[in-house]
């Protein structure tokens, strides 16, 4: 599985890591490397084995910078991990990463040798295992997604960028990629309409970034919950952003 972040944006598993998470499932070391991927997150009581603890930690350096082994275990058990009943761990890993303080880190397009350096590691596998608990889909871990969408944690409060600037895609510095737009993508596949007032709240507060809102909204439409129906026509109907207006009348649909 290819190591360069930027083709590791998606909220879902792309269809490459897919494939290659079936293969190792019926190669018959997929617990192995569940196990070592978690313990490599932290995770006590794990059996990791030596070989791929070496493996994980071999991370090639791309144009955006190199992961970390722990992103690299974070993106392996978002391909590989299929099995609830590691869904207790992966959510406490997500909890412990989420309590991490943020990292300060700034890079510069003007000044390519900077992007030359080891990511930050917190949101990149907050996303991996918020994409990891949506594939199990497990109710279980609602609230611990909920959390993470509370309005304070909002994209704005790094600031806005001045759309002038080339740097303007850098939208969040440390923040990119957007980990609660993964949330939001996890809630909508477990599908529970109790996560639908967090998720309405979040399309209409435009503080959060256009990623949280497009996932939010894409959200809606997957849970599809009949009776927010009427609430999402109305939200879209004066909504700033084509993009996400298209997704909330996608979600009436």
């Amino acid at each position: 599985v290819p190591t360069d972040p930027d083709r590791a944006l998606y909220l879902e598993t792309d269809t490459y890591e897919l494939l290659v998470g079936r293969v190792i499932r019926r190669s018959g070391r997929g617990d192995e490397l569940i196990e070592t991927c978690l313990a490599m997150l932290g995770t006590p009581d794990m059996s990791p084995s030596q070989e791929l603890l070496e493996a994980l930690a071999t991370t090639v350096n791309a144009w955006a910078g190199e992961p970390s082994p722990e992103n690299r275990a974070a993106q392996l058990l978002s391909a590989t991990c299929r099995d609830v009943r590691y869904e207790p761990a992966l959510r406490a890993a997500y909890e412990r990463y989420r309590a991490e303080p943020e990292q300060t880190f700034e890079r510069r397009l003007n000044t390519p040798p900077t992007w030359q350096v080891r990511l930050p590691h917190r949101h990149w596998i907050l996303l991996f295992l918020a994409r990891t608990l949506g594939n199990l889909e497990s109710p279980a871990s609602v609230d611990t997604l909920l959390a993470s969408l509370v309005p304070e944690l909002n994209e704005a409060r790094h600031g806005r960028p001045d759309p002038a600037e080339p740097n303007v895609h850098l939208l969040q510095m440390e923040a990119t990629p957007c980990w609660r737009a993964a949330a939001a993508w996890a809630l909508g596949r477990i599908g529970q309409r109790r996560a639908v007032p967090t998720l309405l709240d979040v399309v209409a507060n435009l503080d959060n970034a256009v990623d949280t809102r497009y996932a939010a909204a894409e959200a809606l439409g997957m849970i599809a919950d009949p009776e927010s129906s009427s609430a999402i026509r109305q939200l879209a109907l004066e909504y700033p952003e084509i993009s996400v207006r298209r997704a909330l009348l996608e979600a009436c649909e």
